[in-house]
């Protein structure tokens, strides 16, 4: 194989909503053999979102030859799959070359598979998440981020203030007309 011919096998499976069988482009040896059927296929959803989403990345770009791309400095097995922003910092995710001399796959590497939880949370946040602190973000009641309920809360007590607020100014525009009638 080569890292353009998985990817491409890979986010074939994915817009086909076969993400067990996506599962298999990813190194999983980091999980659990147990939970490997559970997680994989969320990872593969995850994963075909971040790619999906990145406007920088085409497969077309990826090498199409069996020991990948010789000139990106990296290690024969090795091959960038895509550069993703984070916080400002970009975060390499990349491809590894495994198996045995007569089957060689290339899958996406197991650091890199570590890497896409907490990417791809980062991408569904929203401006306001990003700036938070991660325990405001991820602490959720009734499903809803803990941050949300703090501004709603913060919104009810101010509009509680403005409230009061105008209905003083309006009975005290309204008074002198009251006190004529």
């Amino acid at each position: 194989t080569t890292p353009r011919s998985s990817i491409y096998s890979f986010l074939e499976a994915c817009h086909q909503e076969k993400f067990l069988q996506a599962s298999r482009y990813l190194d999983l040896r980091g999980l659990k053999y147990a939970d490997r059927t559970v997680k994989g296929p969320e990872l593969a959803k995850q994963l075909e979102t971040l790619l999906d989403s990145d406007p920088q990345f085409e497969v077309q770009r990826l090498s199409d030859r069996p020991e990948g791309s010789l000139e990106d400095g990296l290690s024969p097995d090795r091959d960038v799959l895509v550069v993703i922003r984070s916080n400002g910092s970009p975060v390499t995710l990349d491809m590894q070359r495994t198996g045995s001399q007569d089957a060689r796959i290339w899958l996406v590497s197991e650091q890199s598979v570590e890497l896409i939880p907490s990417l791809s949370a980062l991408a569904g946040e929203s401006a306001i998440e990003k700036r938070l602190p991660e325990v405001l973000v991820r602490t959720q009641f009734l499903g809803t981020p803990l941050w949300s309920w703090l501004a709603m809360v913060l919104i009810a007590l101010i509009l509680s203030a403005v409230s009061r607020w105008l209905s003083k100014i309006v009975i005290k525009a309204l008074r002198p007309l009251a006190k004529r009638y």
